[in-house]
């Protein structure tokens, strides 16, 4: 005898919540401190394409497990980024969505710290420090750009039109900057590496795929 499934949910002592898509949804402004709406959105789009690329070589798999799940993360996700790019005010193609039609991101925004960790006074060394790689000030002027729809939660307008929140403040630079600084930081990293791999003589080799799976045997023991 079959049985009708009852929805179930997370108990609380303020009630029941129910698992349904508005419990999963992405992090907004009520959930995520950082979050700007536009950049924020497109930041996730981009984020996305990643996992698109991968669901749709899944779709493709021999295996039908496989490239069913991989055919259902690729709705899902389709449908996530359209959502992210209409936030952001961007033309959606009609259709599938591909990775190729995500656009780059147009800027890239951050909270920049404007006093010291542990005594709270106020310091602008991460202000000038983002000035020299190209950083400015959001102001209310910017309102309206497809990286800056609205004032985020909780933020403070500053006599120069700046938004305060905590004890940041939010910054941007262009796209070129971005890319720019982008570039230096991964040549730096490539560059501590190598200098650690030759202090250590830490052979650094390209990691392979194996063709197969390697068994291996496991040792049973015998207690005492």
């Amino acid at each position: 005898m079959k049985r009708e499934l009852v929805p179930t949910g997370i108990r609380t002592e303020f009630g029941e919540v129910l698992d349904d898509s508005a419990f999963h949804a992405p992090l907004g402004a009520n959930r995520d401190y950082t979050y700007v709406e536009g950049y924020s959105d497109l930041r996730r789009a981009r984020d996305l394409a990643k996992g698109l690329l991968v669901a749709e070589r899944e779709s493709l798999s021999a295996d039908p497990g496989e490239a069913a799940r991989g055919t259902r993360n690729t709705t899902v996700i389709q449908s996530e980024i359209r959502r992210c790019l209409e936030v952001a005010g961007v033309n959606v193609p009609a259709g599938q969505i591909r990775a190729k039609d995500i656009p780059t991101l147009p800027a890239r925004l951050q909270w920049v710290r404007t006093s010291k960790v542990l005594s709270g006074r106020p310091d602008n060394t991460k202000t000038v420090d983002a000035g020299q790689n190209g950083y400015r000030l959001v102001t209310k002027a910017d309102i309206g750009q497809a990286w800056f729809k609205s004032v985020p939660l909780g933020a403070k307008e500053e006599a120069d039109g700046s938004f305060l929140k905590g004890d940041t403040v939010l910054m941007v630079c262009d796209a070129q900057s971005a890319a720019r600084n982008a570039a230096l930081n991964q040549r730096e990293t490539l560059a501590q590496t190598q200098r650690l791999a030759d202090d250590t003589k830490i052979e650094l080799v390209e990691s392979k795929v194996a063709d197969a799976p390697v068994k291996v045997r496991s040792r049973q023991f015998q207690s005492s």
